[in-house]
């Protein structure tokens, strides 16, 4: 066995078991270092309560943005089962922040079409939609992901759509499809959202988890991060 297998393997067992909705856990919440939520503290709050969880709190060294900072909170939330919540600090004075203070209403979750993605988050999009949160789905395309039924706009493309909705729309949300660079195409529909809820494998090697690394790079408002099952 290569020396690639092998670190594969040892990734995997230093995996802690997968946190599901409905079984005891807490929602781990990185913060900037300086440990201050301000104008997230309510939004905090609402998503405990959907989430039954409740919530502890860390600071991660580092500037906003820095890679130095990306790594240190991809390998804190690879250490925990739980869901992990990562807030923007944006440098601002607390009075300043708790002046703007958000709710959580509107949610935007990011998804690559495999059924394990859906299947991992589709109980908290419909927790959060009973709750009266809306949610909007968002699918991103590259020259590589594309369909090899894809022919642009005409039936193939429209049939295409119909199924991505059948299988990973979930109740009332909306489901849009766009190309280009994802953490750019996220960064963009953040600006309408009060949270990025994303998927991923909890691998903490630097060529895995890009889009959630670039993601956490780029956008202003809090990302939670919830283990694929």
């Amino acid at each position: 066995m290569n020396g690639h297998g092998t670190s594969n393997e040892s990734e995997r067992r230093s995996v802690p078991a997968t946190w599901k909705l409905g079984t005891p856990g807490v929602l781990l919440v990185l913060t900037g270092p300086s440990g201050e939520v301000g104008r997230w503290r309510e939004l905090i709050g609402n998503l405990a309560a959907v989430l039954g969880l409740g919530s502890d709190f860390e600071g991660v060294p580092g500037d906003r943005g820095e890679q130095r900072w990306v790594d240190a909170v991809v390998r804190r939330a690879a250490e925990v089962p739980g869901p992990v919540l990562v807030l923007p600090h944006l440098n601002e004075p607390p009075e300043v922040e708790n002046e703007l203070e958000r709710r959580l209403e509107r949610v935007l979750a990011p998804f690559d079409a495999s059924d394990e993605v859906s299947a991992s988050i589709m109980p908290v999009l419909q927790l959060l939609q009973e709750t009266g949160v809306d949610v909007a789905q968002l699918h991103v395309t590259s020259p590589e992901s594309v369909p090899g039924m894809w022919e642009g706009i005409g039936h193939h493309a429209r049939a295409w759509h119909t199924e991505l909705r059948r299988r990973h729309q979930v109740g009332p949300a909306t489901v849009e499809v766009t190309g280009g660079y994802p953490a750019a195409a996220v960064a963009t529909r953040a600006r309408d959202a009060d949270l990025v809820l994303m998927c991923w494998t909890r691998t903490t090697r630097a060529e895995r988890a890009q889009v959630v690394r670039a993601v956490l790079q780029v956008v202003d408002i809090p990302v939670l991060l919830i283990a694929r099952s």
